[in-house]
């Protein structure tokens, strides 16, 4: 029952990520271990393919060699074929061994389809950090996965609105704490 939950999930996943995928042909997965567990999850579920020649086993080769990134079309067909592979050999599989690998399929698809293991290519090289010699403004969100180092200064407007409602909402609470202590201390 748990492979069927987990696999029709992985596979809407997968669906959602193909539509989005046509939508944008030229998209790039990271491989970088420090990433995903992608490169582990292949060598993993490789152990459990017997066709040597499958797309599965010739993304693990490709991983393996040291390529950076891969084209997101790619990848979503080799977890689709990957998908396949454990459900053929769910039988042989331990019950933790079946719940961790769709559990990592899963987050992987996730991951994917939210564009978190999106690779940014310039210049034909993966940029994993970006120097700015001028000033910037982001007008999108921006995450940042590590850590931000700034050599001048800089400027976060939205910070200050933000910390401004943070202490309102502090001094609400703390109004409300001290009327329960004074309800408390009634009773």
């Amino acid at each position: 029952m748990k492979m069927k939950h987990y696999s029709s999930i992985f596979s809407l996943i997968l669906l959602v990520s193909a539509q989005v995928f046509k939508a944008d042909n030229d998209g790039y997965i990271d491989l970088d271990k420090n990433r995903s567990n992608l490169a582990q999850v292949v060598t993993d579920i490789c152990g459990w393919d017997d066709d040597k020649n499958s797309l599965l086993w010739q993304l693990n080769r490709y991983i393996s060699n040291g390529n950076p990134v891969a084209l997101q079309k790619a990848v979503l067909e080799v977890l689709a074929y990957a998908e396949s592979v454990v459900v053929k050999k769910r039988k042989k599989l331990s019950s933790e061994q079946l719940r961790r690998i769709n559990n990592d399929l899963d987050v992987l698809a996730q991951a994917i389809n939210n564009g978190d293991l999106s690779a940014d290519i310039e210049d034909g090289e993966v940029i994993r950090s970006k120097t700015f010699d001028s000033r910037v403004r982001f007008t999108k969100d921006v995450f940042f996965d590590n850590k931000i180092k700034v050599k001048c200064t800089a400027g976060i407007f939205d910070l200050a609105l933000l910390l401004n409602e943070v202490q309102k909402h502090q001094a609400h609470i703390k109004a409300l704490n001290e009327r329960v202590a004074a309800l408390e201390e009634r009773a």
